[in-house]
């Protein structure tokens, strides 16, 4: 044992030694803008648009009476204070304001109103077959398809994994 600890010891120092003895690497200078543009210019992710279930709040600096929140219903249309129900999915907010600007400019001498998104409509994944417990399941953040097998509960000793299907 003692010789063993000894050989231990031995071989550790020799390799700090021999790590000592090794050149330092130099790392290259980053390129500028002009070399690689994609590096700088990065694309920005899509505006976000509308979608059923999605949560908005409304405001106005002007006119609190204006401020409401509404949940976009299945049908695609929010209900509006003084002007009714308004198309809202597939616009992003900054359009859905505008849009709603225009329909209270007919009410209102300052019609500034603001829609942000106070809650994204959850997104969902099935989850059936040969699995503990098949249901319906909220995706929050990212998800792996063996993550969500787990979310399940795993797979049943029945099942066969070599015939999964994914959609």
């Amino acid at each position: 044992m003692i010789n063993n600890l000894f050989s231990n010891t031995v071989t550790l120092v020799i390799s700090l030694l021999l790590a000592g003895c090794t050149n330092t690497y130099v790392l290259p200078e980053l390129p500028g803008p002009a070399e690689a543009p994609q590096y700088y210019n990065q694309a920005l992710a899509p505006e976000y648009l509308i979608q059923v279930d999605d949560q908005l709040v409304i405001q106005s600096y002007y006119d609190s009476l204006l401020n409401q929140s509404v949940t976009v219903r299945p049908d695609g249309r929010i209900s509006a204070v003084l002007i009714g129900d308004v198309y809202a999915t597939g616009k992003t907010s900054l359009e859905l304001a505008s849009e709603l600007k225009a329909k209270y400019d007919h009410f209102l001498d300052t019609p500034d109103v603001s829609v942000n998104i106070a809650r994204a409509a959850p997104r969902r994944i099935y989850i059936s077959g040969e699995v503990a417990k098949p249901s319906t399941y909220e995706i929050k953040g990212t998800l792996t398809l063996v993550q969500a097998i787990a979310l399940a509960g795993g797979m049943e000793d029945t099942a066969n994994i070599n015939q999964v299907l994914l959609i």
